[in-house]
């Protein structure tokens, strides 16, 4: 999804030799940019190892990590350079319960001074067919929430939907 979005957006003569052919290495997941930029492209089913390597100057998190040393190592590639990093995603996991490093920010964006959070929601996504986003009002309540609204939740029914660990664990 990524490399598409750049395909359509960069500009060919920011491209090593001027042509995708020339910049983009398949195997190895880079492109080359002129000057000496690079664009590596990693995926959350790769060895936790490709994570690991040089600093780097900025890090997209298409979707949250799924793995929570995953984004301790992309964030420490960071440290050296200062750099920057953005996530976007809807909170799909949090709807099977796992990962949390999202629901995490989330939380404490009210007090950190090192990040902010935005909550944009899908109908206000120029770029959906808007029978598309109308077809997401068939969706359970929770569910809905979720994929219409950037929501947090935890499907499972009455009793887990109803459920706080800052009450309910001792």
């Amino acid at each position: 999804v990524q490399l598409e979005a750049i395909r359509r957006w960069l500009p060919v003569g920011a491209l090593k030799g001027g042509s995708w052919g020339t910049a983009y290495s398949p195997g190895a997941r880079v492109l080359a940019l002129e000057g000496g930029g690079r664009v590596e492209f990693k995926s959350y089913d790769q060895d936790l190892l490709a994570f690991e390597a040089a600093a780097v100057d900025w890090i997209w998190f298409d979707e949250e990590p799924t793995r929570k040393e995953i984004w301790t190592s992309c964030l420490l590639r960071l440290v050296d350079r200062r750099g920057q990093w953005m996530m976007t995603l809807t909170p799909v996991l949090s709807l099977e319960g796992k990962s949390g490093i999202a629901e995490e920010l989330w939380e404490g964006r009210a007090s950190a001074p090192d990040y902010e959070c935005f909550q944009l929601y899908t109908s206000d996504n120029v770029h959906l067919p808007a029978e598309e986003v109308s077809a997401l009002d068939t969706l359970p309540e929770e569910e809905r929430q979720v994929r219409l609204y950037g929501a947090f939740a935890r499907l499972g029914g009455r009793v887990l939907s109803e459920f706080d660990a800052r009450i309910h664990v001792a």
